[in-house]
């Protein structure tokens, strides 16, 4: 019973008015959405790319089918290699690719098919471009193994079939759900999550600052245990937090149109899971400094680097490798992970391992962070 008051009282002082609940619920979720809704909606034009087919086969058809499929490039044709290398050079394109003489016969004899990509910058438009083609890569290989492990007498014919097929968006005789978009979904994933965590730090603060006044210190003298205070301040701040994410939620979708492409309770409970892994960040942070100011400054430290190395500006195939390796040490990447997933249709169990992370790392930074508790210190 002790716990409940202490989250009510945490909650009261936070937007128990009108000015708190504009500060830290209502202004909060309109800059969120609103920032959310314009980043998001930039990456609605097509990019121009540039292509020399220099194979003119069936295969090669298909390449140019699947690109044009994703609906994130217009198609620029090239008479020669060169001439597409030129087109990139005057930045008339993006990025060209070239699809070389013997791509398909290649193909039959089991070589991996290889496509030139052409760019004189690596931006994300041709990094997208490179990630696409990689993957289309991998389809043609898996379509002709499939072939030769059905026994085809045609293994070309039946291969093309099953590449025709995905394009279709077919598996069998069944129509595959289609999937939404996902290449600029991470910067509207990514600006929510930064803002969560600007949020978060705000209920933290007071906590700390509890400390500091020996506010902490009045109420510790209470018949009250440790343990109520800081199961009390927790869950008042997991309160406002929740708030902020369904007023994020409810403005992004209703007013802006926006949509992480998964069902909203997916989205609830994967938010709820990085507001836990966000404060016990913030909670960690805060049993090692003394002042609400010195709080706030390390809070944005570590926020903007762990934000650039999670994915919230950018995908993380973006980055180097041992870059790569280090995002797996921070909540974002794992929250962005989840809503992908979501989004490309995975089950609600395939989601257990990102949201188990996030929840070990809130286990684990929560308990670093009970340090903010102790009223003498």
């Amino acid at each position: 019973m002790n716990s409940w008051f202490i989250a009510a009282n945490l909650i009261r002082r936070t937007i128990g008015n009108v000015k708190g609940f504009l500060l830290f619920i209502l202004m909060p979720a309109v800059i969120v959405s609103t920032m959310t809704g314009l980043v998001s909606s930039s990456g609605d034009g097509k990019s121009a790319v540039g292509y020399a087919d220099l194979d003119g086969s069936e295969l090669s058809r298909y390449v140019l089918r699947a690109l044009e499929q994703t609906g994130r490039y217009e198609l620029v044709q090239a008479e020669t290699d060169r001439e597409a290398a030129d087109m990139a050079a005057d930045r008339d394109v993006s990025a060209s690719f070239v699809i070389p003489a013997g791509f398909e016969a290649g193909w039959l004899a089991g070589q991996k098919p290889e496509l030139v990509l052409i760019r004189l910058a690596v931006d994300e438009a041709s990094v997208m471009l490179e990630l696409d083609l990689d993957g289309i890569a991998r389809n043609v290989v898996d379509a002709a193994a499939a072939a030769e492990q059905a026994g085809s007498g045609d293994v070309r014919r039946d291969a093309l079939a099953v590449l025709d097929r995905h394009l279709q968006g077919l598996v069998g005789s069944v129509k595959m759900s289609e999937t939404r978009d996902n290449s600029w979904n991470y910067l509207g994933i990514g600006f929510t999550l930064m803002f969560l965590m600007i949020l978060i730090n705000q209920s933290v603060s007071v906590i700390a600052e509890d400390r500091r006044n020996q506010t902490m210190a009045r109420v510790y003298a209470a018949p009250v245990q440790s343990w109520h205070i800081a199961v009390g301040n927790f869950f008042g701040s997991v309160f406002i937090g929740t708030l902020q994410v369904l007023g994020t939620s409810a403005l992004s979708h209703l007013v802006f149109g926006y949509d992480y492409g998964v069902p909203v309770w997916m989205e609830l409970v994967v938010m709820e899971c990085f507001i836990l892994a966000s404060l016990g960040i913030a909670s960690a942070v805060a049993g090692f400094i003394r002042t609400t100011n010195q709080l706030n400054i390390i809070n944005n430290l570590i926020m903007t680097p762990t934000c650039m190395l999670g994915g919230c500006f950018w995908p993380i195939e973006f980055m180097p490798s041992f870059m790569q390796k280090l995002a797996n040490f921070v909540p974002q990447k794992w929250a962005i992970e989840a809503i992908n997933l979501g989004a490309d249709g995975a089950a609600p169990a395939e989601l257990a391992l990102p949201l188990g992370i996030l929840l070990l790392f809130a286990a684990v930074l929560l308990g670093f962070g009970t340090a903010v508790l102790r009223p003498a210190k």
